[in-house]
């Protein structure tokens, strides 16, 4: 009786998503008061093991593991914006700062748009960290995790790079000649660190997932944010398999030294997939049953000297 009540408190609204350009140039301050936080992107960096090289990037669409952070009472995110766990903000390890996504709960079909502004998350093998307030619409557990799709909506997440830009602009020997890598790219063979790379205390997938199907937009009335239209979006669940990707690469004789190096970690296989027109040979571990095995995995697979290692979902 309840959820159907709630349901329907979700029907009553109208769909406001289409007005999002609007509302942003009304308040595209971010997660805190209009006029804070800057536009970052930052310098490669090294969290539980695992190498990431943050870059600009409007066509983002990667799968993988999300989890619930809560951010302390009066805490910044890494470019300078109020951290609000009562608001639907993300944190992102290689992202642009700020950015608008949207992220789909895969587990059951659920979809909102997000505003990243944060490094993180912490544990290695999450995609993406979710604040409270973000998880509970995704009907994510406050404790758990859930597989999740990623993907950057390029015209709002220009918008707010370009205000980011114009309030605190970046010096030109600041930004990373990396954010304008292509993708196929960032897909390293080279398993030592970066030039230049530091490492610090503060998780990238090679194929894309096929596009999202057609889904009902409802108006989520419970939710209050000035910054992002509370839409929800509700249509089939879709999970996949869990699997620790240890590298694509532009060879297959690298590709199978890789799987060979893992094979005492688990069960490895090598593929062939084809990005942006180019081959490259996917060497990945599993699949995992679960979370816990994915993670074992993971940590082994890093052990073993796959440092560009990460849960995927496929």
């Amino acid at each position: 009786m309840r959820a159907g009540l709630v349901l329907a408190a979700l029907l009553l609204g109208a769909c406001a998503e289409t007005g999002f350009l609007a509302q942003l140039g009304k308040s595209a301050g971010g997660a805190g008061r209009g006029g804070e936080g800057s536009f970052l992107v930052g310098e490669p960096y090294q969290a539980g093991g695992v190498w990431h090289a943050p870059r600009e990037d409007y066509e983002y669409d990667e799968s993988g593991l999300a989890m619930v952070v809560r951010p302390g009472r009066g805490a910044r995110t890494a470019n300078g914006e109020a951290a609000d766990p009562n608001k639907l903000l993300a944190q992102h390890p290689t992202l642009q700062l700020p950015a608008i996504a949207r992220v789909t709960n895969l587990e059951n079909g659920r979809s909102v748009l997000v505003r990243i502004n944060d490094r993180g998350p912490g544990v290695p093998g999450r995609l993406i960290g979710l604040t409270p307030q973000a998880a509970r619409v995704l009907a994510i557990p406050a404790n758990g995790t859930a597989q999740v799709r990623v993907q950057v909506v390029p015209a709002e997440s220009r918008t707010v790079a370009a205000e980011a830009r114009t309030r605190t602009p970046l010096a030109e020997s600041e930004r990373i000649p990396i954010a304008a890598a292509p993708r196929a790219s960032v897909q390293a063979e080279t398993l030592a660190p970066p030039p230049g790379a530091r490492a610090t205390t503060a998780p990238r997938n090679a194929a894309p997932l096929p596009s999202p199907p057609p889904s009902s937009p409802v108006q989520l009335a419970s939710i209050r944010t000035e910054q992002l239209p509370a839409t929800l979006q509700q249509s089939y669940a879709n999970p996949g398999m869990l699997w620790v990707q240890a590298g694509a690469f532009g060879s297959a004789q690298n590709a199978e030294r890789m799987r060979a190096r893992l094979a005492a970690v688990g069960p490895t296989s090598t593929s062939q997939v084809l990005m942006n027109g180019r081959p490259l040979w996917r060497v990945r571990v599993g699949p995992a049953r679960n979370v816990a095995e994915a993670d074992r995995l993971l940590a082994a697979s890093v052990r073993a000297g796959a440092a560009d290692a990460r849960i995927v979902v496929d």
